[in-house]
């Protein structure tokens, strides 16, 4: 019993991690080359709101290496039409 319970895990677990690296990969492609096809990226100025969220990401450890501003308020307005 306790052998089918640890086998049952180990296979979720692996089911899990492939749905999760899938899941990074889209995210990533995503971002990199479907979303700049309909919104508009420009890099976060510098600022008070640039220093607070790289203090955050920084106190975190979060790997942060890019910030930026989205502009998708056409598709809001003309969504809302």
């Amino acid at each position: 019993m306790l052998f089918a319970v640890l086998l049952f895990t180990q296979r979720l677990v692996c089911a899990l991690s492939k749905e999760i690296c899938m899941f990074q990969l889209l995210i990533t492609v995503y971002a990199d080359y479907i979303a700049p096809l309909f919104d508009t990226f420009t890099p976060l100025p510098e600022g008070e709101l640039r220093t607070q969220i790289e203090q955050l990401a920084a106190h975190i450890e979060f790997p942060l290496k890019k910030l930026f501003v989205v502009d998708g308020l056409y598709y809001v307005h003309t969504s809302m039409l």
